[in-house]
């Protein structure tokens, strides 16, 4: 779906590009900086608690590999002033960038240097095509997800850690719904666990969540209750701690403080969902979780706050400020956040 516009902004902290943060204030031990007060994070992924980047407009991109102690601003010479949504990183130096926009504005980038050189190994080659997110099972095997092309979700696929992209069959691709399509909020619509499950949510006229269990061969459907019927809404993020369980995230991104239908859970892989109270949680654009002590903790953020969950159930509202997207290592004790005012922010999970 096409970029989100915000003018969300806020001027927390100072930053040199060739020295050390310089965090003007602590939240919760949730410290902000900003990166670039002219930039929109939309991308972020934590390959550790060191390693981390963040991508989004203006052809922006930067990495930290001191635990955000420093950072690096990250040149991509082709890829000129383009809106990064989504970055990957499938080790601490190969990285993959999915920029978005109409045509062959969607592209994916690849460096296998940690950012030193790239090349386009992807370009979107339909004229009305639009990229929203990719997603990796492990170091080689992944998809990328676009708005439907033909009345069928576009979806492509790599095996060779991304150097090449193919199509997934035409007849194999889910049919969409007229008005149906997908958000490139956060990078998080598309999800993928274990070695085989992907999930896909959609917006629009309706908000649905797709299940494979073969890699993306073949899918489901399935109703979910998240607000849905116009473009601005729908289900903007998936988080699944396991095949059962899983969380989806969103709501109508046009009005980030409504509380209605923006969060749901499913204990059968997706197939049915128990929706949130109302008054729960505004707009969320991004969730992701990670495990404590046996036990699953839950980070959720939007442009109006960001929220944590130790039981599964209840919600606390953090006093960290909001943010668009979101990551946590697989064994991380952080959660990154970043967002809009080139803000990035560390929320150490204890």
């Amino acid at each position: 779906m096409k970029p989100i516009q915000s003018g969300f902004l806020i001027v927390a902290c100072l930053f040199s590009l060739s020295g050390k943060a310089q965090p003007q204030d602590t939240i919760e031990n949730t410290t902000e900086i900003i990166l670039d007060p002219a930039v929109s994070f939309r991308g972020i992924h934590a390959f550790d608690d060191r390693t981390v980047w963040v991508s989004g407009s203006r052809g922006s991109v930067f990495s930290t590999t001191d635990a955000g102690q420093s950072w690096r601003k990250i040149v991509v010479p082709a890829a000129g002033n383009r809106d990064f949504r989504d970055v990957q990183l499938l080790s601490d130096r190969r990285v993959l960038l999915l920029s978005v926009g109409e045509g062959d504005q969607s592209a994916i980038f690849r460096s296998e240097d940690g950012g030193v050189n790239w090349s386009k190994v992807f370009s979107n080659p339909h004229p009305q095509g639009f990229l929203d997110a990719m997603a990796f099972w492990d170091d080689r095997e992944g998809l990328a997800l676009g708005d439907p092309v033909d009345g069928r979700i576009y979806i492509i696929r790599t095996r060779d850690a991304g150097k090449t992209w193919r199509e997934i069959e035409f007849s194999q691709r889910p049919p969409a719904l007229v008005g149906e399509s997908h958000f490139a909020a956060s990078g998080t619509c598309l999800v993928v666990f274990g070695h085989r499950h992907a999930w896909i949510g959609s917006g629009g006229s309706t908000a649905r969540l797709f299940r494979s269990r073969d890699q993306g061969n073949t899918w489901e459907a399935f109703p979910s209750p998240l607000l849905s019927g116009a473009s601005s809404q729908g289900i903007f993020s998936i988080f699944f701690r396991n095949r059962q369980n899983g969380w989806i995230a969103g709501g109508d991104y046009q009005k980030v403080s409504d509380a209605r239908q923006t969060l749901a859970l499913t204990t059968d892989g997706g197939k049915t969902w128990e929706s949130i109270p109302d008054g729960t949680l505004p707009f969320q654009s991004a969730l992701a979780g990670a495990t404590r002590n046996s036990k699953a903790i839950l980070v959720s953020t939007g442009p109006d706050a960001t929220f944590l969950n130790r039981d599964g159930r209840k919600w606390e509202k953090t006093a960290a400020k909001g943010y668009h997207c979101l990551s946590i290592a697989s064994r991380g004790k952080i959660a990154w956040l970043a967002g809009s005012g080139g803000r990035v922010a560390a929320l150490p999970l204890t």
